[in-house]
């Protein structure tokens, strides 16, 4: 369900039921946002009922996220500050857990009437808690810079570079939730070139 915007304020409700995947039993997710002048501020909650992340069948647990995030334009630079922060807990049935704090800080700045650069740091933390995967030296760090071209106002054409500094225990990917094939403390490049037409 999603509200009326109102003043700029809106929220979003969502509930999923089990339907067979067995990853989880059900899902329930809320969030709130605000965005009215230069300002866009967020907050978000999902939680997954009996997850099988860290269990196993007979072993589930609660997952649970919390994401928040605050946005600001300066009008008379035409510069857009991002910052989010992210809160992730995943247990067991046997009272283990597994937790993770994140951090997002973005720059969107305008270059002349049609194009911009962007930069973008990340941070995880290393995991803590009582579970065995609670590892030391498991964050890790991204960094990413792209420039964006607007041809018209359907067309724009962008290039980037995005490194990640794993920590000795970590393997991030550049895909989300996606760890196979980064061996433990690998680093990652990634270049890339695209064009975005809006039909």
């Amino acid at each position: 369900y999603w509200t009326p915007n109102l003043s700029g304020f809106s929220g979003r409700l969502h509930v999923s039921t089990n339907e067979g995947t067995g990853n989880f039993n059900r899902n329930y997710s809320a969030s709130a946002q605000y965005e009215n002048g230069p300002f866009f501020g967020g907050i978000g909650y999902e939680k997954h009922l009996d997850s099988l992340r860290l269990g196993s069948a007979t072993n589930r647990g609660d997952d649970k996220g919390l994401r928040v995030a605050a946005g600001y334009q300066v009008s008379p630079t035409k510069t857009k500050l991002g910052l989010v922060y992210e809160k992730l807990n995943y247990e067991t049935a046997n009272g283990s857990d597994l937790k993770r704090d994140g951090y997002w800080f973005s720059v969107d700045q305008a270059v002349g009437a049609n194009s911009a650069i962007w930069l973008t740091y990340g941070k995880a933390k290393a995991f803590e808690g009582t579970n065995a995967q609670a590892v030391q030296d498991s964050g890790a760090k991204m960094l990413s810079l792209a420039y964006d071209y607007k041809f018209s106002k359907r067309t724009d054409a962008y290039v980037f570079y995005s490194k990640i500094d794993n920590e000795a225990n970590a393997f991030y990917d550049f895909n989300n939730g996606s760890y196979g094939g980064v061996p433990r403390g690998g680093d990652l490049t990634g270049y890339g070139l695209g064009l975005i037409h809006r039909f």
